[in-house]
């Protein structure tokens, strides 16, 4: 159980140390879908996390939407977080979820 939860606050913190790079190579719309680059900081991320190995396979990786207040207040040229809701499973059935920033 212990390990469990190291393994997810690892996660976290390496999403957080990869945010900026997704940002900082940012879309040009907040709504815009994901670039190829933020799908290989998700797969870094979560591999890196110890969640990935021989039995888990990505089930979906789809964009989270940004609050439309978050959306109408956005300029061009202005940093934004893009999230991604990313579910994970493995061949026993259990299911793993998480929103990566």
């Amino acid at each position: 159980m212990f390990t469990q939860f190291r393994r997810v606050l690892i996660l976290v913190f390496m999403a957080r140390l990869i945010a900026p790079l997704a940002i900082a190579q940012s879309a040009p719309h907040p709504l815009d879908d994901l670039t190829a680059n933020e799908y290989w900081t998700i797969y870094d991320v979560i591999n890196a996390s110890g969640h990935l190995d021989d039995d888990t396979r990505f089930i979906s990786i789809l964009f989270h939407e940004p609050d439309k207040s978050a959306v109408l207040a956005w300029k061009p040229g202005m940093a934004f977080t893009r999230e991604a809701d990313v579910v994970l499973q493995r061949k026993d059935g259990m299911r793993r979820r998480w929103r990566l920033p």
